[in-house]
C-alpha cells in the first residue's frame, strides 16, 4: 500500500535525514565495545570475557536465561557468567549480546512507541527462534548465527521506527510504518550493519532476505536458515502477501530427505513438531 500525503512526506523526510547522515545512526554500546576488545586480544579467556559481561546485570540474566534454554539441553543449568561462557563458548556469547544490544538500542519510553516496539520485537524475535531451530535441526549453521542473522535481517525496520522515540513525530498507524520499512529499511539496516563494522555475511543477509531464489547456486548456508524462518513466520502471522509453495524455496531444494517433510500446511514437519523448542527459545530472549 503506498501512502501519499502530507504526514507521510515529512515521515519520509525524517527517515532520509538519518539515511544520509550516518553519523546520527546508532553507535553499539560500550559494553560490545568491551566484549569485542577482550576478544580480539591473544590472552582472552573465559575469565576476562566473564568479569566484563558480569558488569551488566541484564545482559548476564540473559545469557543465564538463554544458556538454561532447551537450546542447550544442559543437565546442569548454569549458575553463573562464568558458567554461560564455559558453556556457550566466546563467539555465542558475542552474538547473543549483540542482540541484546540491538534491543537496548531501539527500545523507547512513550506509550506509543513502546506498543509498536514491542509487537515489531516480538515478530522479529519469533522469526529468529524458528531459524535458530531449524539450524539446529538441520545442523548446517550455528544456531546462534542464525538467530542473530534473522534479527539482523531486518535491523533497518528497527531504526525506521527509531524516528519516532522522541515526540517531535507522532508514532504512524500499521500501514504507513510498513510502507516506510518497504522504501527505507534495507538501507538503514546496510548503513547500521557497516557502521557496527558487522561481518560481511550479516550485511549480504539484509540484502537477499525475502528473496526465495537467493543462494540458489550455493551450498544450505546462513540465507537459506534465514529465509526458511521467515518463510513460516509469514505462515505464522497469516500474513496477506501470497507466498509460493515451500517446494519452490531454492532454501527448501537443498534440504535432504530426512528434513524435508512437509505438512498438509504447506510446512516444514520439523517446524510444526518442535513450536515449543521455537517458543521456550523465544521466551528466553526477553
Amino acid at each position: 500500500m503506498d501512502v501519499v500525503n502530507s504526514d507521510y512526506i515529512n515521515y519520509k523526510n525524517a527517515v532520509s535525514e538519518l539515511l544520509e547522515s550516518h553519523e546520527k545512526l546508532p553507535q553499539l554500546p560500550a559494553i560490545n565495545q568491551e566484549i569485542r576488545q577482550v576478544l580480539a586480544r591473544p590472552d582472552s579467556s573465559i575469565n576476562s570475557l566473564s568479569r566484563v559481561i558480569a558488569r551488566d546485570p541484564d545482559l548476564s540474566q540473559l545469557l543465564l536465561r538463554y544458556a538454561s534454554s532447551v537450546m542447550m539441553h544442559s543437565h546442569m543449568p548454569p549458575q553463573s557468567v562464568f558458567d554461560v561462557v564455559r558453556i556457550l563458548g566466546m563467539t555465542q556469547v558475542e552474538r547473543i549480546t549483540m542482540l541484546h544490544a540491538v534491543k537496548a538500542l531501539f527500545a523507547g519510553h512513550t506509550q506509543a512507541y513502546t506498543r509498536v516496539f514491542a509487537a515489531s520485537w516480538d515478530r522479529l524475535i519469533n522469526k529468529a527462534s524458528m531459524s535458530a531451530l531449524i539450524a539446529k535441526k538441520v545442523r548446517q549453521v550455528a544456531p546462534d548465527h542464525a538467530l542473530l542473522g534473522s534479527l539482523l535481517s531486518e535491523v533497518g525496520s528497527l531504526a525506521v521506527l527509531s524516528i519516532f522515540k522522541s515526540s517531535e513525530l507522532p508514532v504512524p498507524n500499521r500501514d504507513t510504518f510498513v510502507s516506510l520499512c518497504r522504501e527505507f529499511a534495507k538501507s538503514l539496516g546496510i548503513a547500521l550493519l557497516e557502521k557496527w563494522e558487522m561481518d560481511g555475511d550479516y550485511i549480504q543477509l539484509v540484502r537477499q532476505v525475502g528473496n526465495w531464489q537467493a543462494g540458489e547456486e550455493e551450498p544450505l548456508g546462513l540465507i537459506d536458515i534465514v529465509n526458511l524462518g521467515l518463510y513460516h513466520s509469514l505462515k505464522l502471522r497469516m500474513t496477506a502477501n501470497r507466498l509460493p509453495p515451500i517446494s519452490h524455496l531454492a532454501a527448501y531444494q537443498k534440504l535432504s530427505e530426512r528434513y524435508n517433510a512437509v505438512t498438509d500446511t504447506n510446512e516444514l514437519e520439523l517446524v510444526v513438531m518442535n513450536r515449543d523448542e521455537i517458543r521456550a527459545i523465544a521466551d528466553s530472549l526477553y
